[in-house]
């Protein structure tokens, strides 16, 4: 009698775990992913990219990347990694104040003005260690009209012009940005 309850109990304890599974619907990898996509879809964090160009006098040209979490609508926080000359990369980070001014109701431009750290990597002698980034810049919205016909169409023209401590002359970078 002891061993049919026993086996009894078993039994119940393995079709109430077989059926609470069985009924989940929560996907195991699925989710992740679908979330990850929906945030990159839909414009509407507070996380914006940006991919520019670099020019230099002296350094060499380059290309970076950048990643800006907006604060507010006037602050920001840069993270930064470029690539100037042959072999210098460099990452940085920096804080962003920004005015969005809206020009005849129809054209946005956004001024702002930047101050950061950088640690250039594979530097040349005296250009090692942490350096000082100092900038102003503007970017210009792109009209809606234009930005709904793709999603690949930045939201912003960037220009900015920043200066590094312990480097001779400026650099100037010219790139685009998009708002995720």
């Amino acid at each position: 009698m002891n061993k049919k309850r026993t086996l009894l109990i078993a039994i119940a304890c393995a079709l109430a775990i077989i059926k609470s599974s069985a009924q989940t619907n929560v996907p195991v990898i699925a989710s992740p992913v679908l979330d990850a996509f929906n945030f990159l879809s839909t414009p509407s964090s507070n996380w914006m990219f940006a991919t520019y160009g670099i020019f230099t006098k002296g350094e060499g040209e380059g290309v970076g990347i950048g990643a800006l979490y907006k604060v507010s609508e006037n602050f920001g926080a840069v993270l930064r990694l470029d690539r100037i000359g042959k072999d210098m990369f460099m990452p940085s980070g920096n804080f962003q104040v920004q005015v969005p001014v809206t020009l005849m109701g129809k054209l946005t431009v956004i001024p702002f003005a930047f101050t950061g750290i950088a640690t250039p990597l594979n530097a040349s002698p005296g250009h090692d260690g942490v350096i000082g980034i100092f900038g102003i810049g503007s970017a210009i919205r792109v009209p809606d009209v234009i930005k709904s016909k793709s999603r690949f169409i930045p939201d912003d023209l960037v220009y900015d012009y920043e200066k590094w401590t312990s480097y001779q002359g400026a650099q100037h970078r010219i790139g685009f940005l998009w708002k995720f």
